[in-house]
């Protein structure tokens, strides 16, 4: 029939696509025998199994997209043209085959379209390679460094935590005590101390490990590895002043947590002061000796049952009477306030809300027996006054050269509004006994509170801004120094020439600098 004509002509570009003689022939022999009990639609099923058994003994990938294409189109051709004679029982399994083939097709058309591996195909079976998505790319193998925390190069934050471990262990975190000195991030610090425990060089750090420092410049760095070092004196210091009062049998409990509360030599040396060999032992260790750290005690926690009157002891000086007792438990008091941290917080934030000077004025001795050239070069600073926060680095210097050559004299002038606020606050809030004060109890108290203030807080105040104010001073004039050497350095040798130097590197790249004739960089 015509039909089967046009079949025969559409079929043979499939038997040029197999490339082999002799599948054709079996082909139509196939078809001969199918098509002579059955008309010309059971014929074209019976090609579409041929078509797929073809496919199976072997053709090459790049022909399914055809193959695909011809068996799709009789399906568009006789929609809605079944005819009635057919038998469906061989038709179902039919259909699946082609679906299934089809989805091989598919699915190979699919896997074309991928860009192809290197790695080989072996009983159809691929190597699982792992992502390297979660990795830097073109580094060197020290800074291959997980970059899911911190992606498109941002600061990577600490990998093992903000906790450090330290030789000798204080109260206080080394991580948070640095970063609150240095106002950096504690992360950064954390960085930094395992990069020094490392012994890796600020240069190194500065240049190679940005990513963990977040691009903290080389005089940064070095305030930081300066602000460490200081730290770690003060906790060594410490613990050797814990172990020879262990020795000498002088260490309680209370002192024990003093100690180990200190951040700064200053305050080291302000506790410890009274326990150093030689000593004659402060005040408050001598009415401790008397017997009188009970009363002071129960004066805070359980005023109602104390009396003075118990201790008085007629034979023994420093109990003989009322008074002499009630000085002991003050002393007492005093040293407690004194070395409590919380009342040291709030003096010192207190302070940073007031204006606080620093005075100098030519000393009396001085102006008597000294060499008039040495005292004239102090003339600017014979009756000076400014604030500690707008004083310049160099007059800070030449107050001390002078009071070191005991021409000038030196003090820190803290208001008595610091005084009153803190005097209220101890007495009202901080320690403020649990029970009602009997007046004279009460005004123990107060003069416990004043006495701490003027005796022992205000001198290691003064002390600490004197102390501060000189280390920044020291590090502004090396700064100063490191400037001037700069520009000094940067002067064009060839005078009215633009100058250009390079650093040949290989691995890096070459590195160029430009000097104009104004020997600007």
């Amino acid at each position: 029939s015509s039909e089967s004509e046009e079949e025969e002509e559409e079929w043979q570009p499939k038997s040029k696509i197999a490339k082999r003689p002799c599948l054709p022939k079996k082909n139509e022999a196939k078809n001969k025998k199918v098509a002579a009990p059955r008309a010309g639609v059971a014929r074209k099923n019976v090609k579409k199994v041929a078509i797929k058994e073809e496919m199976d003994v072997s053709l090459p990938i790049a022909a399914a997209e055809d193959n695909r294409m011809q068996l799709l189109k009789p399906k568009e051709e006789h929609v809605g043209t079944e005819p009635k004679t057919l038998n469906h029982k061989p038709e179902v399994p039919k259909k699946k085959e082609i679906n299934s083939f089809q989805r091989k097709n598919v699915k190979s058309l699919e896997s074309d379209e991928k860009p192809s591996t290197s790695v080989p195909v072996v009983e159809k079976q691929v190597k699982n390679e792992e992502s390297q998505d979660d990795f830097t790319v073109d580094e060197p193998p020290l800074k291959k460094i997980k970059t899911a925390s911190s992606p498109e190069g941002k600061p990577a934050r600490s990998l093992g935590g903000n906790k450090i471990k330290e030789e000798f262990e204080m109260n206080w975190d080394i991580v948070q005590a640095l970063s609150e000195i240095t106002n950096v991030e504690p992360w950064v610090c954390a960085n930094l101390i395992r990069l020094f425990g490392e012994e890796n060089t600020i240069p190194f750090i500065a240049r190679y490990r940005k990513e963990l420092i977040n691009n903290l410049e080389a005089d940064a760095l070095r305030e930081i590895q300066q602000t460490l070092e200081e730290l770690r004196t003060v906790a060594k210091k410490t613990h050797a002043m814990i172990q020879k009062l262990k020795k000498e049998g002088k260490l309680s409990g209370c002192l024990l947590t003093a100690l180990l509360n200190c951040r700064t030599v200053e305050e080291l040396d302000h506790v410890s002061a009274p326990y150093k060999s030689g000593s004659k032992g402060t005040k408050a260790q001598r009415a401790k000796q008397l017997g009188l750290e009970p009363a002071a005690l129960a004066l805070l926690q359980n005023p109602m049952e104390l009396n003075l009157f118990s201790y008085i002891k007629p034979n023994t000086k420093g109990l003989s009477t009322i008074r002499e007792v009630e000085a002991g438990v003050q002393h007492i008091l005093a040293d407690i306030f004194a070395k409590d941290k919380d009342t040291l917080d709030f003096v010192r934030k207190l302070c940073q809300k007031k204006y606080i000077c620093i005075q100098s004025a030519l000393a009396k001795v001085s102006s008597k027996s000294g060499n008039e050239k040495d005292i004239d070069k102090f003339q600017l600073y014979h009756e000076f006054s400014c604030s500690i926060k707008n004083i310049q680095h160099h007059q800070i210097l030449a107050i001390n050269r002078g009071e070191n050559l005991k021409i000038l004299t030196v003090k820190v002038n803290i208001p008595d509004g610091v005084k009153n606020e803190f005097c209220w606050w101890c007495v009202n809030e901080r320690w403020r006994p649990k029970q009602f004060l009997k007046p004279e109890l009460m005004k123990i108290l107060r003069n416990s509170v004043e006495d701490a203030y003027k005796r022992l807080i205000y001198p290691l105040l003064c002390r600490e801004f004197r102390s501060k104010l000189t280390s920044d001073a020291e590090k502004e004039s090396v700064m100063m120094f490191g400037r001037n050497l700069r520009q000094l350095l940067l002067t064009s040798p060839v005078r009215g020439r633009t100058l250009m130097g390079v650093d040949p590197g290989y691995k890096h790249g070459c590195k160029l600098a430009i000097i104009s004739p104004t020997s600007k960089l």
